[in-house]
């Protein structure tokens, strides 16, 4: 922000037809100096956070990822088929939900277009062009380009949040402030389902490695217990309503996995507020 109100202020004076020739060459030296600082800091600061390096991943990675998941024989249904079935079977028709790190928009259009309970469905992420591309898909929905990590909405806003497989790109310090987040903006009654990958006893709890979909780019992924949910979702009073172990993340026949992310599971815990 504050680059740009100095680009502002400086391109204002410029124009200013009083301006003396020299003054106006030094302000437009000034001008070029605060692009590259801007671009400097921006570039200094995605360097050193991975969740932001891997935010930039999946803003160029929306068609292999599209490809990816339309190889998969969902039958009109979506990634977590289960858990989606037990969120709609709780809510009343007209619930608003958030889905957040919607990516291309799957459950947004399978709530908005397949469920007959007039559902309000709003979408975030933070990588533009998926939101773009989730605009097309699920043209029922309503979308925003918005990092979890800094959600503006009202308290008690949503039914439902739904976060599936998003939380695996922040770490365990961000993760229970998106929780404290998603309390927030719930409402009481309200339900909340994440899924996570799971940490595999013997690897890292954290690891930046080559994006699966396209190794040009690097992806950073957290893995959990368990307990770090159940923990946290018992000290706010919530009821844990179901869990739920799948497979295997990954389609290993569709995408060439690392031995980082190969057998790596994934679970999902549903609980009411």
């Amino acid at each position: 922000m504050f680059f740009e109100i100095a680009k502002i202020l400086c391109s204002v004076y410029v124009a200013c037809p009083r301006v003396p020739k020299q003054t106006e060459k030094r302000i437009v030296v000034v001008l070029f100096t605060i692009e590259n600082l801007r671009f400097v800091f921006y570039n200094k600061s995605m360097t050193n956070n991975k969740t932001d390096i891997t935010i930039n991943t999946y803003n160029n990675i929306v068609n292999e990822y599209d490809d990816y998941f339309n190889s998969k024989d969902l039958q009109g249904g979506t990634q977590f088929q289960k858990e989606i079935e037990t969120i709609v079977s709780m809510l009343p028709s007209g619930a608003v939900i958030l889905d957040a790190g919607t990516a291309l928009g799957a459950y947004p259009k399978y709530l908005t277009e397949r469920v007959d309970k007039d559902f309000k469905v709003v979408g975030i992420d933070a990588a533009p062009n998926m939101i773009e591309k989730a605009k097309s898909v699920a043209p029922k929905a309503e979308f925003h380009t918005r990092d979890i990590r800094d959600l503006q909405f009202p308290p008690k806003s949503f039914d439902a949040v739904i976060c599936f497989a998003t939380l695996i790109h922040v770490n365990d310090q961000e993760a229970l402030k998106v929780l404290e987040k998603f309390d927030e903006i719930l409402k009481q009654n309200g339900i909340i389902a994440i899924n996570v990958m799971e940490k595999p006893n013997s690897q890292d709890k954290e690891i930046f490695i080559d994006e699966p979909f396209n190794t040009e780019y690097k992806t950073y992924f957290n893995r959990y217990n368990k307990s770090f949910f159940l923990d946290y979702f018992n000290s706010k009073g919530y009821k844990v309503l179901a869990t739920y172990d799948d497979n295997e993340l990954f389609n290993t026949e569709a995408i060439c996995i690392g031995e980082d992310l190969a057998g790596i599971n994934q679970f999902s815990i549903i609980a009411q507020k």
